[in-house]
């Protein structure tokens, strides 16, 4: 697994709010380093809708204006923002198709369209793959899980090739 990658793509966020169920759909990019993540959430149109970066000292959220607003990580700052939040430390091994297990060890996940595997509480199918710069890397990854505060959460995500 490599610490500083960079992906962009798409995500669509499925959760409960006042027993309505919302639906969000940004495309993203996701810049990440060995000390910092920094993900920024753009419209349809490309307008960057919401930046968020998190370091060793937290998390700031900044929205055109609007005021920067902290949190001690990504997650809690998109729960207490934006009503919804993503599996953050998760994701930086997701997103490159290892899996992080309760020991703190990455381990690789098969190259197989449609593997299924539990992880920090969700529920993870890996749809399909491609190759991107070399590397074989997942192409959409579905989570599902079920929270007291959202009810039944489902992300979809799309990574796109990068641009190499």
């Amino acid at each position: 697994m490599q610490e500083q990658v960079q992906f962009t793509g798409r995500i669509s966020i499925q959760y409960q709010q006042r027993e309505q169920t919302e639906t969000i759909s940004t495309s993203f990019e996701w810049q990440q380093a060995p000390q910092e993540l920094t993900i920024t959430l753009s419209s349809p149109l490309g307008q960057t809708i919401a930046t968020v970066q998190q370091n060793a000292q937290g998390a700031v959220l900044t929205q055109a204006k609007q005021e920067p607003r902290s949190a001690p990580d990504i997650e809690q700052l998109l729960t207490e923002n934006l009503g919804w939040t993503i599996p953050v430390t998760g994701l930086k091994g997701w997103l490159q198709g290892f899996d992080i297990q309760a020991n703190g060890k990455f381990v690789a996940v098969p190259v197989q369209d449609y593997f299924q595997i539990q992880s920090q509480g969700w529920q993870l199918q890996f749809i399909s793959w491609q190759e991107d710069a070399g590397t074989i890397r997942p192409k959409r990854i579905d989570l599902q899980r079920y929270t007291e505060e959202l009810g039944e959460v489902k992300i979809k995500i799309i990574i796109e090739p990068s641009a190499q």
